[in-house]
């Protein structure tokens, strides 16, 4: 009994495998298999993109930069006694940043005012004399080279006041130099200097940026850069831009060629730090206004939004073409495409989550 009992059981076994065998490979299981879905084209609706006037908006990121940055220099030399700005201080033009020690600038200063009187006493001298050999030449009563030379040192007197008055202005310009101001209305990005440092002219003290006086560079594509001129309207935002609630400016300057590396255009445009709450150095996404123009245009539904890039999908040939477009306005329920595709082209009505590049469509 025993021997017989291994003989069946592996015979029972291979009855079982056998069976599923036939059972896998039947009609019937194939016929119940579950099909392969990236076999299966999707339905869709479809619209053809057709022409519309609209208004073109051109988007454009850019950058709030200072329209003043300075590293202001001491402009004299000398042992610094005190540091009047600190960092992000608020300052108007002419207030103090810096005092030097002044005191050997200001005994110069003194010196060079003394040698201005001592000049003017010997001009005044020298002039009485000249009127005296002048009225005595007239009267034959000196000779003409005494007359001469009385006048010359007339003429040497007044070039000595006029070089002693300038060493004066000279030595309190130096004096005026130890007070170091700002040169224009700002915030003090850093100090570089401390109390008891010794400085010279070129030695940058502080540094600092205008914050109410800013201007917007933009960076332009080339293709688009044709369009692009002084007076422009452009509106700007940190983050999405929202009609309503974007900083309005108009262009100011327009580059005067492509630069060569990015091969787009750089333009400007004045921004009143007042009235815009932005600091320098903020990113900004904007859209500048162009000249109205008919547009190729598809239905709002139709764009998907892929990491900030717009998106279409076109059917083409039975399948689709996913095509990044650039958005010209959104307004209502269709949107004005000024890149990525073209009247008469047909597009899916609505980008869904199924829809992906190359699939086929019915």
């Amino acid at each position: 009994m025993r021997s017989t009992q291994l003989i069946l059981v592996p015979a029972l076994a291979a009855a079982v495998l056998l069976g599923g065998c036939d059972h896998a490979s039947s009609p019937a299981a194939a016929a119940t298999a579950t099909p392969n879905p990236a076999a299966a084209p999707i339905s869709v609706e479809t619209v053809q993109v057709r022409a519309e006037a609209l208004p073109r908006w051109l988007p454009l990121t850019g950058n709030l930069v200072p329209l003043e940055d300075a590293q202001v220099a001491a402009g004299a030399a000398g042992k610094v006694l005190a540091t009047t700005a600190e960092r992000g201080q608020q300052v108007k033009q002419g207030d103090v940043l810096v005092k030097l020690d002044g005191r050997i600038a200001s005994a110069q200063a003194a010196a060079a005012q003394a040698q201005v009187e001592v000049a003017k006493a010997q001009l005044e001298s020298a002039t009485a004399d000249c009127e005296r050999s002048t009225q005595l030449f007239k009267g034959g009563g000196v000779a003409i080279s005494q007359h001469q030379k009385t006048l010359a040192a007339c003429r040497t007197t007044e070039a000595q006041l006029a070089a002693a008055q300038a060493q004066a202005r000279l030595a309190q310009s130096n004096l005026a130099d130890m007070t170091i101001r700002a040169p224009f209305d700002g915030v003090v990005a850093e100090r570089m200097i401390s109390a008891g440092e010794y400085v010279g002219p070129s030695s940058p003290v502080v540094s600092l940026i205008s914050s109410k006086a800013m201007k917007l560079e933009l960076t332009v594509p080339a293709q688009s850069a044709g369009e692009v001129r002084v007076g422009q309207v452009v509106e700007f935002a940190v983050g999405r831009l929202v009609d309503g609630k974007a900083y309005k400016t108009t262009i100011t300057h327009v580059g005067a060629t492509l630069r060569k590396g990015s091969r787009d255009l750089v333009i400007e445009a004045m921004v009143d730090g007042a009235q815009v709450p932005l600091p320098p150095g903020s990113f900004v996404n904007a859209r500048l206004r162009l000249d109205d123009a008919p547009l190729p245009v598809v239905p709002a539904k139709a764009l998907r939004q892929t990491a900030g890039q717009a998106r279409v999908f076109v059917v083409k040939d039975g399948r689709l073409e996913e095509r990044m477009v650039q958005v010209s306005e959104v307004r209502g329920d269709v949107a004005g495409i000024i890149d990525g595709v073209t009247p008469g082209e047909t597009v899916v009505a609505s980008a869904t989550s199924e829809l992906r590049d190359g699939a086929a469509v019915k």
